[in-house]
């Protein structure tokens, strides 16, 4: 590990885990990519409900992925 990065603890490194995983089988093409789960745009990204599940994946588009992070906190 590089001297300046802190080593991950709890929920970031179940976070880069899960991500880890998911686009390992995107790239082996083992996990499809899909259009948005609102607006059918083909411009999307991974979105984790659960990250002990890195599999299970939600595709949204960059407007509709925030939207969702933004109701989440609320």
């Amino acid at each position: 590990m590089r001297a300046h990065r802190k080593p991950l603890t709890g929920e970031a490194r179940l976070k880069a885990t899960a991500r880890s995983y998911a686009k390992v089988y995107l790239k082996r093409g083992l996990l499809a990519r899909w259009a948005c789960e609102e607006c059918g745009n083909q411009e999307v990204q991974m979105h984790h409900a659960d990250y002990s599940k890195p599999l299970e994946i939600s595709w949204f588009c960059r407007e509709h992925h925030l939207a969702l992070h933004r109701k989440q906190l609320a």
